[in-house]
């Protein structure tokens, strides 16, 4: 067998987005050397048998920062689909990448377009700003103060000094069973207006539900990972590397939908199974959901689909109903 390429450490495996970028990743590049940090050991057999060598931690927070430090420190490739908004973790990485045994190592942190939530109304704001991830003065404009951001900015002024090279992904609400993840196998947002519509025994939005927020097909971000760490490979390599770390920001979002419309696909679902009493999605007042369910999140991913990302998947619309069925599934109904 020949020797790895380089080496990826990763940091997430078990998670919705951290499994399917995984064993993306896994896939095309299967003469690397995969190292994956999981907290316990419940699902460590399963992961290792997937071609993941990987590193336990105790659950305790500095101990699990020093262990992942430590292996940061000799690897090619950080990938971070864990935490978006843990900056301990994030300061950890950022030590031990800028010191790293290896010329230049690449780190591919995730974020999020919670970052641009505007508004909390549940209503749809006319005229509001469409932030290009294309446009470097947009990734700057972005308020430190939205979620996320400090996070991010973290990252992005330290990868100024080029001991290392950044690139940051924010995926918008994602969509999609990953059938084959280790871990986590659902997404957030809908299996969350699926909890609360069994709570309630109907589907419910946030007043009038035309807030809208970008969506992308979990099979379509993983594309978008690769795409970006094959680019990250390749710019390494020839030293033509976007010298400003803005330059190398993606958004993972493809298509919208309002959550009057999440609301709407899931209702006759439910009904159907018997977990709801009505087929109707109806309004209640915006403090009666959670508040990312009355917030509009507004992005293009040009920089993506310049660079060549092309999303294939099928619309959410068609998703929904796996996505029922794995909730429920899940709560055991």
């Amino acid at each position: 067998m020949s020797s790895p390429s380089f080496s990826i450490l990763f940091i997430g495996i078990t998670g919705y987005i951290g499994g399917a970028v995984g064993l993306a990743l896994k896939a095309k590049y299967p003469s690397a050397e995969f190292v994956a940090f999981v907290r316990s050991t419940k699902l460590v057999p399963e992961i290792e048998s997937l071609g993941f060598k990987t590193l336990v931690g105790s659950g305790v927070g500095e101990h699990d920062r020093s262990i992942i430090a430590n292996a940061a420190l000799t690897a090619d490739i950080v990938v971070n689909t864990a935490d978006a908004d843990d900056l301990e973790l994030t300061n950890a990485i950022l030590g031990a990448v800028q010191n790293s045994t290896k010329h230049l190592p690449i780190l591919i942190h995730t974020s999020g377009t919670g970052m641009l939530l505007e508004g909390n109304s549940g209503e749809l704001i006319e005229g509001a700003k469409l932030w290009d991830d294309s446009k470097p003065e947009d990734i700057k404009a972005i308020n430190i103060k939205q979620p996320h951001r400090q996070i991010d900015l973290a990252i992005l002024d330290s990868a100024k000094n080029n001991k290392f090279i950044s690139y940051i992904i924010a995926p918008s609400i994602i969509y999609g069973v990953a059938h084959g993840n280790p871990g986590n196998k659902i997404t957030v947002i809908q299996p969350a207006m699926i909890r609360l519509a069994i709570q309630r025994r109907q589907a419910v939005y946030g007043g009038k539900g035309t807030n809208r927020w970008n969506v992308v097909h979990i099979t379509d971000l993983a594309n978008l990972y690769l795409l970006v760490c094959e680019k990250a490979l390749s710019e390494r390599s020839t030293g033509h590397i976007p010298p400003d770390p803005f330059e190398r920001f993606y958004f993972g979002a493809v298509d919208s939908a309002s959550f009057h419309d999440f609301a709407r696909l899931i209702a006759p679902l439910l009904y159907e199974r018997k977990l709801v009493d009505s087929p109707e999605a109806v309004s209640v007042p915006t403090g009666e959901v959670p508040s990312y369910f009355n917030a509009n999140s507004n992005a293009v991913s040009n920089r993506g689909f310049r660079d060549g990302w092309k999303p294939i998947a099928p619309p959410y619309e068609s998703c929904i109903s796996e996505e029922v069925d794995a909730t429920v599934k899940g709560l055991g109904l």
